[in-house]
């Protein structure tokens, strides 16, 4: 997989608001201490694990999926 470069954007074409590299990497940073802090908390390690991918999936999904929505509600225009 590979990683974004410095002021790279992470975003849907059309989207209203794009995520920064650097919003990226403090999201992941976050959970990554997140899950950190659960298995030092005694949680078993397979549950963290799931735990960490669904969270990483809905925060790299939920600004795409919301523009994809946006546009869904928008009236079809047509230009012929």
């Amino acid at each position: 997989m590979r990683r974004a470069r410095r002021g790279e954007l992470i975003c849907v074409k059309g989207a209203r608001r794009r995520l920064s590299t650097v919003e990226a990497m403090d999201a992941l940073d976050y959970e990554l201490e997140r899950a950190l802090r659960l298995l030092k908390g005694g949680r078993e390690a397979a549950d963290v694990a799931a735990e960490l991918s669904h969270r990483l999936t809905n925060k790299m999904l939920h600004s795409p999926t919301r523009a994809l929505r946006e546009k869904a509600c928008q009236p079809c225009t047509s230009t012929s």
